[in-house]
């Protein structure tokens, strides 16, 4: 059996399905929106700014030499860094400071958020640890990820939206009772 990066993305997404089910949506959101705010920083440049501080390459490198090669790298390793952290981060802020599911609504809401949390690993892992990887889903180009940044940011803020509203019916349902 081959595993493609296509299966392994798909059960990346299971996975965190499923931990947005267990978590519910009050947990989960607190999680997508750190990873989302992440992805979203490092996108517009965040971690070759957080390289250039550690570095202090003020000037521009150019990228066929040997510097820009190390700079490259270590700007690679800060981003990782920093999105394992932040993700490890959510997970954590969700869990202390989100609320427990009240109702089933509230589980299938964080299944939700869940899925919008995988993609946005999956679109991480993808685009900057193994680059030039295929997967089944079609991808923005990393060529241009700023041309993406609104499809990406609309479909989490739509998902979100739709997991207030879920969660609000969840609340009017156990109210009646």
């Amino acid at each position: 059996m081959t595993i493609t990066s296509s299966l392994l993305a798909l059960i990346t997404l299971l996975i965190t399905a499923a931990i947005g089910v267990k978590r519910g949506w009050g947990r989960e959101v607190i999680t997508t929106a750190i990873v989302l705010g992440t992805l979203l920083f490092l996108i517009v440049g965040g971690d070759r700014f957080i390289t250039g501080l550690f570095v202090g390459a003020s000037s521009p490198v150019d990228a066929n030499s040997c510097l820009g090669t190390a700079l490259a790298n270590a700007t690679r390793t800060v981003s990782g860094l920093i999105f394992g952290g932040m993700t490890l981060l959510g997970y954590y802020a969700g869990r202390w400071h989100g609320q427990r599911p009240a109702s089933g609504n509230h589980r299938v809401a964080g299944a939700v958020a869940g899925l919008v949390t995988g993609g946005a690993i999956v679109y991480y892992v993808s685009r900057n640890l193994f680059p030039g990887g295929q997967l089944l889903l079609q991808m923005p180009d990393s060529s241009t990820p700023l041309a993406s940044l609104p499809m990406i940011l609309g479909i989490g803020l739509v998902a979100l939206v739709a997991i207030l509203f879920i969660a609000k019916q969840g609340n009017k349902t156990s109210k009646a009772h």
